[in-house]
């Protein structure tokens, strides 16, 4: 498995295959730019065999020396295979070379497995904002790193 730095275009291509996410509004390249303009962005991809299995796309959105990992998926044919992981510790090995000394994650109440994910890696949850569906609050995450 290889992690490189990729355009918003590829991050498009691969969130377009993950089945949980709601593409209809977010599969364009434009989608990812608009969210992270004007903010220092980091977008990498994991390839399998020249193939991109998953992505991650982090910005520079607090005030409090974060970096906040935005969108991160893995398509379910790659799931298990230790993506998310490496995803995960390129984009924290970054954060520290670039002096982030925390990194920010909100994932929804109906992701269990990414929450039980960002537990036992060590992130602490921080606050819940409740949505009118119980499966669609959001979960906030900070991790020391």
């Amino acid at each position: 498995m290889t992690i490189e730095t990729v355009s918003f275009n590829t991050i498009a291509s691969i969130h377009k295959q993950i089945p949980e996410f709601d593409t209809s509004a977010s599969s364009t390249s434009q989608f990812f730019e608009q969210r992270t303009a004007s903010a220092y962005t980091y977008a990498i991809a994991a390839k399998i065999d020249d193939t991109y299995v998953g992505y991650l796309v982090a910005y520079d959105r607090y005030a409090d020396n974060s970096l906040y990992c935005w969108m991160v998926g893995v398509i379910p044919a790659a799931r298990k295979q230790g993506v998310l992981s490496a995803l995960m510790q390129d984009m924290i090995a970054h954060a520290r070379s670039q002096g982030y000394t925390h990194i920010r994650i909100k994932t929804r109440n109906r992701r269990r497995e990414m929450l039980q994910y960002l537990i036992a890696k060590g992130y602490n949850i921080i606050g819940i904002k409740k949505h009118p569906h119980i499966g669609d609050h959001r979960i906030s995450c900070i991790l020391s790193i």
